[in-house]
């Protein structure tokens, strides 16, 4: 039997999701915060790496099918948002999924869940010194222990689509990084759909960037897992352009709010806090002014909201 071919280019930011944030679908600014270069660049060339997603169980997941099917039907709803039409609960859980999705297959991610697999088997063999790890006694302690690494919650409201697939067969954390995606991202959803939506939408004159690492939380979490997830942090997801997604509160809701300039200026830089390395935007303008004040806001973020707000 033929084996699949893998796929050279791997993406972590999708080329279609990209194209919401350039102005000629071709081509997007790129900056480079560690070596502090700005530049345009093909969007086929832009967020991937190689080799990012390959698995012992299977070749290139995120390659196949459902992912891009989810990728191209999101983008149909993402301009139908930004038009402020109307989207059905069916649509919305795709962007729901998308979302998730987003949040679960990038390089800092990988890295968040390498450390955590390690912290895991860490803590283990601590505990157990005198367990032989081919015992299958092992194995349940390690799902007893695996209880204190995924917080549990108390899931409310409506399931969302199933999320790519449902593979609870593993029950710590596991150093294959394509299988984590689906092993978390059912209950990662489930938490989400439970909190408020607010779309924001960017006024004349003003753009959304994103970035290398596009479900920023604020704060920042300080532990891995699902506490970035839950209700007490604020979630912001860049669209589009024009549209960004804010997810926190305890209250499913949905709202849409017109920003304000400032406001628009204060995302972006919390954005660019938080890329991994690179901050992606439709200009290299944006991307200057974001760069240079960044140090600044960094430092003092309060200074960049106006007192009268």
């Amino acid at each position: 039997m033929k084996k699949p071919q893998r796929t050279k280019k791997q993406h972590f930011v999708p080329v279609g999701y990209l194209k919401l944030f350039s102005a000629d679908q071709r081509n997007i600014g790129v900056c480079d915060k560690k070596s502090g270069d700005i530049r345009l660049q093909n969007i086929s060339d832009t967020g991937f790496e190689k080799n990012l997603y390959t698995s012992r169980q299977h070749a290139d997941p995120l390659d196949r099918s459902p992912v891009p099917e989810l990728e191209s039907e999101v983008l149909s709803i993402i301009k139908t948002v930004e038009s402020r039409g109307s989207v059905l609960p069916r649509g919305l859980g795709v962007l729901l999924n998308f979302i998730v999705l987003q949040y679960l297959r990038t390089p800092a991610m990988r890295e968040k869940l390498e450390s955590t697999h390690q912290l895991f088997w860490r803590e283990l063999r601590s505990r157990y010194k005198s367990t032989k790890p081919e015992q299958k006694v092992f194995l349940k302690k390690a799902e007893d222990i695996a209880k204190s690494f995924i917080t549990e919650q108390n899931i409310k409201g409506i399931t969302p689509q199933e999320f790519l697939s449902q593979d609870f067969d593993v029950f710590y954390p596991t150093e294959d990084f394509p299988r984590s995606i689906p092993l978390h991202g059912l209950k990662i959803a489930q938490l989400l759909s439970t909190q408020k939506w607010e779309f924001l939408f960017a006024p004349n004159g003003n753009e959304f960037l994103t970035n290398d690492n596009p479900f920023s939380v604020f704060p920042k979490e300080e532990t891995p897992y699902v506490q970035p997830t839950t209700a007490d942090v604020t979630k912001l997801i860049p669209l589009s352009k024009k549209l960004c997604l804010a997810i926190g509160g305890k209250k499913s809701k949905i709202r849409t709010k017109e920003m304000l300039p400032w406001a628009v200026n204060v995302i972006n830089l919390g954005l660019a806090d938080r890329a991994k390395r690179y901050i992606y935007a439709s200009n290299k303008a944006l991307l200057e002014d974001v760069l240079k004040n960044l140090p600044f806001f960094q430092k003092t973020p309060q200074k960049f909201i106006p007192k009268e707000s």
